[in-house]
């Protein structure tokens, strides 16, 4: 849903982009700062400082959205940057719900099917764009919407303590239904639909 808002926005995140180009900044440095912020904000959770954890959180998904924005706007875009990307967004989830659990945020079962959930939600897209060769952004709970839940209910912590593992029981419900509204979508794309 909010890569549908990202398109409407796509010329002044061009020239932010020309911008930080500018400054000598490739993707690929955006990228890996990207991943460097989520892994801080996972040791933020474990060492139990949630709303820093959240504001990280906010500055891993802001470079997640720029590096692209470079890539466009420099003409870089290339078959290893878009790999990459997407390998170390996967990290960054990765380390910042083992944090929350580590941090006693979050049962470690619970922590671990999270993770699997939101991998499986990129895992389908990945399979889909492999044999079509098309773009398929398809879903209501990608990646930006997952973080924004994990954003908000850092924020709200201080206030209600279980605010975290329960944004994660919605995490989950909504990353495993976009597996299925994925699967359902190719499944029409595949019979010829």
């Amino acid at each position: 849903m909010l890569n549908k808002l990202r398109r409407n926005v796509e010329g002044s995140l061009l020239k932010i982009g020309r911008a930080l180009g500018g400054l000598g900044l490739t993707p690929n440095i955006i990228t890996t700062l990207g991943v460097a912020a989520a892994s801080l904000a996972g040791l933020l959770f474990y060492l139990r400082a949630p709303v820093m954890g959240g504001l990280l959180i906010l500055v891993s998904g802001l470079l997640d959205v720029l590096d692209g924005a470079v890539a466009k706007a420099l003409k870089k875009t290339t078959r290893f940057g878009g790999v990459y990307d997407s390998v170390m967004d996967r990290y960054g989830e990765f380390v910042i719900l083992l944090g929350m659990a580590l941090g006693g945020y979050l049962d470690g079962v619970i922590a671990m099917i999270a993770i699997f959930s939101s991998v499986m939600v990129s895992y389908v897209r990945a399979r889909v764009e492999a044999y079509t060769s098309k773009k398929f952004a398809v879903g209501f709970f990608e990646r930006a919407e997952r973080l924004i839940l994990l954003i908000l209910a850092s924020f709200i912590t201080p206030l209600f303590h279980r605010a975290i593992e329960y944004a994660v029981y919605v995490l989950i419900l909504g990353s495993q239904a976009t597996v299925l509204q994925r699967l359902y979508y190719a499944w029409n794309i595949f019979r010829g639909r």
